[in-house]
Parts: structure tokens; sequence; C-alpha cells
């Protein structure tokens, strides 16, 4: 199924910035959602070589394994990524998400869900999100999404 077009307010990002949330609408095409016919596609950016990647949801019909868009781009990343080291930090730069409902072929608010955030934020929590909301496209930074996020005590 086709993705809308970006909303008019992605016309004013950067170049980078545009093609990466227009790579996160062309995921949205590829989205299986059968139950909410919710069709979301995320790109995220991975610092050096590693490039960009895309993911995108895949509903489950007993809804607990259902896998969002922003998790399926992150594993891609994770999986590409050229250091096998664990250590996260500042790997993530940039997480884009794009979503359309189907039944309407309109572009819906597509902010990633609280799960999402915190999972994004162990990756860097100054990464820039891009998301749409309505016409428009929201700029943000994990830490704005997600002030005070879950944390294990350190030993």
């Amino acid at each position: 199924m086709e993705a809308p077009p970006l909303p008019p307010g992605a016309s004013r990002l950067e170049a980078g910035d545009y093609d990466l949330l227009d790579r996160a609408r062309r995921a949205s095409e590829r989205a299986w959602a059968p139950l909410s016919h919710l069709h979301v596609g995320a790109a995220v950016r991975w610092a050096g070589e590693s490039g960009e990647f895309v993911g995108c949801n895949v509903e489950d019909l007993s809804q607990a394994g259902t896998v969002h868009a922003e998790q399926a781009a992150l594993a891609g990343a994770i999986l590409n990524r050229t250091s096998t080291s664990t250590s996260t930090a500042r790997l993530l730069t940039h997480v884009a998400v794009f979503a359309f409902e189907a039944k309407t072929n309109r572009v819906a608010s597509a902010s990633p869900c609280g799960a999402c955030r915190q999972l994004l934020l162990q990756f860097n929590p100054e990464a820039r999100v891009l998301f749409t909301v309505g016409d428009d496209v929201v700029d943000s930074r994990l830490t704005e999404l997600l002030p005070h996020p879950f944390e294990l005590p350190r030993t």
C-alpha cells in the first residue's frame, strides 16, 4: 500500500533529515497492521560507517508479540553495526517515524510510544527524533520526550 506524501511541515527540514523521514515513510508502506490499520515506519541513523536502517510495525493477532517500527529499525542497526562492542555511547544520532491510517490513507501522529522512547534513549539520550503530527513534523530530542527515564542503579 502506498503511503501518502510527507506533510507540508517536512519542507522546512534539512535535506538529510527530510530524506531520513522519507525513508521512514517508505518503510511504513511495508507494515503488517491487520488490526489497527496504522502503518508505521521508522528510520534510524547510526553513528560511524554503519549508516541508516529502517523498520516497520508488525502486528501480532494476540497483540503480545507486536513489533514496533522503532524496535525493528534499531534491531537492524544493532545487527549491522561494524563494532561488536556492547557500549551504547552515542551510537544513535537520529530517529524518524512516519505513520498513516491505511483505511483513509491520511498521515497520522507518529510520536514514539513510551517503551520505544526508553529503548532508544539507551543508545543516546540526545538523539534527534523527527515524527509527524498532522501537517507538521516535530523535531525533538529523546531527553525532551522522556525527561525522567527508568535507570538501573549503578553499582
